[in-house]
């Protein structure tokens, strides 16, 4: 397996191929997923996270950015573009039906390593900014 300095090109071409196949074999069997509104464990249900994306912005893409990194974890910032022509999942159990905005926004992602594999994501992002492109919170005003 890929050490975390060597995982951001690894991830980045998965995620943006969709190799779901590739992507299940970089996590552990217990890996466990947090982010803003949504906590999960399973390497499955991870894959359910990444084909939602994949159905809600056909053409998203990612740019990632190693920003530190240590024997057992590493620190992205990541990049999202895409365009919102699928239904979104949100992690509340509601959906968002498409809007056809762009979106471009960034991610702050957090993995830790356990034996070569993924054991644990940690994900932090404007969750109103990515709403505002979306159209679903007004502009802020000044």
């Amino acid at each position: 397996m890929s050490t975390p300095a060597e995982i951001a090109p690894i991830l980045e071409d998965c995620f943006n191929r969709r190799d779901g196949d590739l992507l299940l074999s970089l996590w552990a069997d217990d890996f466990s997923y947090e982010g803003p509104g949504n906590t999960f464990a399973g390497k499955g249900r991870m894959l359910q996270q990444e084909q939602n994306l994949w159905v809600a912005f056909p053409d998203i893409c990612c740019e990632i950015t190693p920003f530190i990194w240590g024997s057992d974890k590493v620190v992205f910032a990541t990049r999202m573009r895409g365009t919102h022509q699928g239904p979104l999942r949100l992690g509340n159990g509601n959906i968002v039906a498409p809007t056809g905005r762009p979106v471009d926004f960034t991610l702050s992602v957090h993995l830790r390593f356990r034996h070569g594999r993924i054991a644990g994501e940690r994900v932090f992002y404007d969750t109103a900014g990515l709403q505002r492109q979306l159209g679903l919170l007004s502009p802020m005003t000044r």
